[in-house]
């Protein structure tokens, strides 16, 4: 088996791991990567894209605990998954990435495991503090030995980041919830979750979709997942631009090149942009779309424009209800 076929094979199975074995194998495609006399590019970047899954699923709501010289004190960091967690793990993969043949030279499997929960730990610090403008964000030594606390506990009963408490049924409702939260808040594309939980792209729409209507936001914000959806892979690339993804970061996830990105982003964005043209109307029409208003479906204007648009949109008029008569007349 060659070493890409080893870590697709690892990343299909991503969704039934646990942590432990998430983590066991990321060492074992390490401890091959020791081996190979040299790396291909498309080796290495597989390499890097099972270290990015890995890190991005698996070490949400671990505690770190650092300790060292230039600490002060030994204090403990729990990873709580929010935009701080994202914007470590995106500064942890260009540390790791940079000192890659370093750490092919120095470390042992379970070491490089170690050094790099290590490197997101400090990296989440560093951001977090940074946020705050409480702490120096250089506070840390990049030599320290830290230990990681709990490594095995199970991620399903770590309580929400304070941010999401909002979500916590998100979290709960499994499968669906997972797969609805990874997409929604995670920043994974749909063929992410589809490879990462072993199933077709309908089941993963199919999910998102249920989550949305039945128990997210008591429904409000089903409109916009809907149309997201419908939108099928822009819609995919709609999102993840709107949550402030480059066109570089958004191709590697939809396996599109940036310019292939930036195509379909202009052909979504003349879709929504006919709602711009119809002045009120259009923004009352937007504010149900996106759940600030969700009892405006009941008004007259917004259900024309529904009936007019909503195809374009991803859009189901008859999803909505029976329309007004003064509507239908």
């Amino acid at each position: 088996m060659s070493l890409v076929e080893q870590i697709d094979r690892a990343i299909a199975g991503m969704g039934k791991f646990g942590r432990r074995e998430a983590f066991a194998a990321l060492q074992d495609v390490f401890a091959r990567v020791k081996q190979q006399p040299a790396l291909s590019e498309p080796e290495l970047k597989r390499f890097f894209d099972m270290v990015t899954l890995v890190f991005l699923v698996y070490p949400r709501g671990m505690t770190i605990r650092i300790s060292g010289p230039n600490t002060g004190c030994i204090c403990e960091e729990k990873l709580e998954f929010n935009d701080v967690y994202e914007a470590a793990l995106d500064r942890t993969m260009d540390f790791l990435t940079r000192n890659f043949l370093t750490h092919i030279d120095e470390y042992e499997p379970q070491q490089y495991l170690r050094a790099a929960l290590r490197t997101l730990a400090k990296e989440y610090s560093r951001e977090r503090a940074q946020r705050r403008e409480s702490v120096p964000v250089d506070s840390f030594d990049e030599t320290v030995e830290d230990e990681v606390v709990n490594p095995e506990r199970d991620l399903a009963q770590e309580e929400a980041p304070a941010w999401l408490r909002a979500y916590d049924y998100v979290r709960e409702d499994k499968p669906d919830g997972e797969i609805f939260h990874g997409w929604f808040v995670g920043n994974l594309a749909r063929a992410e979750l589809a490879a990462m939980y072993h199933k077709t792209p309908a089941q993963v729409n199919q999910a998102i979709l249920r989550v949305a209507r039945q128990n997210f936001e008591q429904g409000r914000l089903y409109p916009l997942v809907s149309s997201l959806v419908r939108l099928d892979e822009n819609g995919d690339i709609f999102w993840l631009w709107l949550k402030g993804l480059t066109a570089q970061q958004i191709g590697e996830k939809v396996a599109k090149s940036h310019w292939v990105v930036y195509k379909r982003l202009e052909t979504v964005r003349r879709k929504f942009a006919r709602l711009r043209g119809l002045g009120r109307t259009g923004r009352r029409f937007g504010a149900w779309l996106c759940g600030v208003n969700p009892e405006l479906i009941g008004q007259p204007d917004v259900r024309r424009v529904l009936e007019r648009h909503g195809a374009e949109l991803g859009l189901e008029n008859s999803e909505f209800g029976t329309p007004t008569a003064e509507v239908s007349a």
